[in-house]
């Protein structure tokens, strides 16, 4: 696809991220087809996955910009910005013991610190909020092999991978 060809109207791009002391990000364009397997397996028109490190500040600079890089390739597509989706993984700290929460916080530090970085440069951001449980029940390891999104070597970027999957679904409907 050559720079400034429009792409169908059809087509949204995902940025799906899972936060934590490693993030890993997938992202990809699709055209939305009738269902889930006929849009992973012959709408993705484009997809890329990367881990992200550092503390969670470097973390959200960085996942800051790789947004605003993602919008760029979107406008140069024609990509309107109401196809343009943020998918992160939410986190809900659960009560391990009675008398107070345990657990590593990492991956909400990761989130805020990014969420915060793009609204305080404003950069136009549809954002979804999903939950890890949701993402792994749709997506299992097999069904990313069979649809040919895993990552070889990157169980982050897998979780992200997950995530996007589970947002182009909703997008489907």
């Amino acid at each position: 696809m050559s720079i400034g060809a429009k792409v169908a109207d059809g087509v949204h791009a995902v940025m799906a991220v899972d936060p934590g002391g490693t993030t890993g990000v997938y992202v990809g364009w699709v055209e939305l087809k009738k269902s889930r397997v006929e849009t992973l397996t012959e709408g993705l028109l484009k997809s890329k996955s990367v881990d992200v490190t550092g503390d969670f500040v470097e973390q959200g600079r960085k996942l800051l910009d790789i947004w605003v890089r993602f919008n760029f390739a979107c406008n140069e597509a024609l990509i309107p910005i109401s196809n343009r989706h943020l998918a992160i993984e939410d986190f809900v700290l659960r009560r391990r013991e009675e008398g107070g929460a345990t657990g590593n916080l990492t991956s909400c530090w990761v989130a805020g610190a990014f969420a915060m970085a793009v609204d305080m440069f404003q950069v136009e951001a549809n954002i979804s909020w999903q939950q890890p449980s949701d993402a792994m029940t749709l997506t299992t390891n097999e069904r990313l092999k069979r649809w040919g999104l895993w990552v070889v070597g990157s169980e982050h970027q897998r979780a992200a991978a997950k995530h996007f999957v589970l947002r182009v679904d909703k997008l489907i409907g």
